[in-house]
């Protein structure tokens, strides 16, 4: 249903490209329908967060930082990496774009998932903590027997990470015990 309203913003900036390249730009048809898609992309999104509630925009700037990021970081590992091969191989040789196309491929996942934790502990402190605090419980859980000191934990992590505004255990009774 969001698509409903980018679509046809892309359809109008389609348009204004193909006006473009297809030689009416002395008409001015390009300029209208070029800067009407410009206008009208940006708008289209946000109006279709606001009509959906599509609100989690926490989560849209953090990957959006996050991959801006990736891009620089790998786009200088590229350059440093061709400047170097390019300076020790002669000539221009197409090694040395090849090489660094290949080394930056390799890269890539690497560096996302490094700088997206990176950005995740940043921009979304409160699930970052919550994780931690959950893995420092599983952890605790290998010294625990008694069952009314895991409820307590357990109680006790949940409150913390999501904090509730009341909360119950229900604990079944084992069958072997009666």
């Amino acid at each position: 249903m969001q698509l409903r309203w980018l679509v046809p913003s892309f359809v109008v900036l389609g348009i204004g490209f193909l006006a473009e390249f297809g030689g009416l730009q002395d008409t001015g048809i390009a300029l209208v329908f070029g800067t009407a898609g410009m206008l009208l992309v940006p708008l289209s999104v946000g109006f279709s967060v606001t009509r959906y509630r599509l609100y989690d925009i926490d989560r849209i700037v953090s990957r959006t930082v996050s991959y801006a990021l990736v891009a620089g970081v790998l786009g200088l590992v590229f350059f440093g990496l061709v400047t170097i091969v390019g300076a020790v191989l002669p000539g221009e040789n197409p090694l040395a774009v090849a090489a660094s196309t290949l080394a930056v491929a390799a890269l890539f996942n690497p560096v996302r998932r490094r700088i997206q934790g990176w950005v995740d502990r940043r921009f979304n402190r409160s699930r970052y903590d919550a994780e931690r605090v959950m893995g420092e419980f599983a952890a605790s859980l290998q010294d625990r027997v008694d069952p009314d000191g895991l409820v307590d934990g357990w109680v006790g992590v949940v409150s913390e990470t999501m904090q509730p505004s009341s909360l119950g255990v229900w604990v079944r009774e084992d069958p072997a015990s009666s």
